[in-house]
């Protein structure tokens, strides 16, 4: 499975991201309250009290990739999106930069690939990553173009 290593983590910055009522009702919680329809606009009123009772979500920390100093590639300095391929790599997006950077699957540096500018291979503000068959696309909004790569970066 492709993003198997980061279920964990995407799961605990999704929960972090939810609302009390969004957890209960994907935790199988019931949320005590009224839902009301009036003219077509929907509200919802719930009493004051605590709306989720579920158990702790426990993480445990697999893999360290980063530095706050040292070689650069361990530097990053605006991570914008994190993907990772079948064989359990790992590309992170860093904006600031302007580029993809490879890790294998125990967290060493690979390659680095894209750059600042407007040509083949350069993005002014890369944002997203998205694979698309065996290609990693990276979307720079402010070309409105999705650059695909390999996963050797070519």
């Amino acid at each position: 499975m492709r993003n198997t290593r980061w279920a964990t983590l995407a799961f605990a910055l999704l929960a972090g991201g939810c609302t009390d009522a969004d957890r209960a009702g994907k935790m199988g919680n019931t949320v005590a309250g009224e839902v009301d329809t009036v003219g077509g606009v929907v509200s919802i009123t719930h009493p004051n009290e605590t709306l989720v009772r579920a158990e702790p979500i426990h993480v445990t920390r697999d893999l360290v990739i980063g530095a706050a100093t040292g070689d650069s590639e361990y530097e990053f300095a605006q991570i914008w999106d994190i993907e990772s391929d079948e064989d359990g790599n790992i590309y992170v997006l860093d904006a600031l930069r302007r580029e993809v950077l490879k890790y294998n699957s125990n967290g060493v540096f690979e390659r680095a690939f894209g750059r600042e500018g407007s040509g083949p291979g350069e993005f002014r503000w890369p944002a997203r990553l998205v694979w698309v068959n065996d290609a990693l696309g990276v979307w720079d909004p402010t070309q409105m173009r999705l650059t695909y790569f390999s996963q050797t970066g070519t």
